[in-house]
């Protein structure tokens, strides 16, 4: 059996999901600290092309909002 393909990735879904509704959404490792730099993001949320790489291969297993 295969990887499943990006839109059935469910952390993904609901990143873009959160995404959607305005939300500025970064990755975070399982230590709970930003997993990239997150400061810029306050102010310019990432876009959907930046999301979909971050989260689509299962590298990421959590989010937060910033």
């Amino acid at each position: 059996m295969g990887k499943k393909p990006h839109s059935e990735n469910p952390l993904l879904k609901q990143v873009l999901t959160y995404y959607r509704r305005g939300w500025s959404i970064i990755p975070i490792g399982l230590n709970k600290k930003a997993a990239v730099q997150w400061k810029k993001y306050q102010k310019t949320r990432p876009d959907e092309n930046q999301l979909r790489k971050w989260f689509a291969n299962g590298k990421f297993k959590s989010f937060a909002v910033i």
